[in-house]
């Protein structure tokens, strides 16, 4: 779990450091959702049933809101042309970086989990 959390840890910074540059935050952003969301799908079918109560639920409110966001980053593809461009943005990038952030938080709490459940077996 602590190699999920830092390579979670990691790309998500990158991706905040290059959005410096704007054009290459949004480029990375291209590769940070798809990792996260095998990050999450790892932990959800390796990991689930050892989490407590508190971060099953975090992990979850994360995969409900990856959801809304892919759904809204589709809906506002489709409607391009009639979209403002705020929204775009915001649907795009805005919206799928917040929900990134709270992934890593997740795998934080998911990780400092772990090493309670390291301390209790010995």
């Amino acid at each position: 779990m602590k190699t999920i959390h830092a390579i979670n840890q990691v790309a998500t910074g990158f991706t905040i450091a290059l959005y410096f540059t704007v054009i290459g935050g949004m480029y990375a952003q291209v590769i940070l959702g798809p990792l996260q969301l095998l990050l999450a799908a790892i932990i959800t079918y390796k990991y689930y049933k050892k989490l407590d109560k508190y971060t099953r639920r975090q992990l979850n409110q994360y995969w409900m809101a990856a959801t809304i966001a892919l759904v809204l980053a589709g809906i506002s593809l489709y409607f391009i042309d009639d979209f403002f461009f705020l929204g775009l943005i915001f649907t795009l990038f805005v919206l799928p970086m917040v929900v990134a952030i709270y992934f890593t938080i997740v795998t934080a709490n998911i990780n400092a989990n772990f090493k309670n459940l390291r301390h209790e077996i010995q």
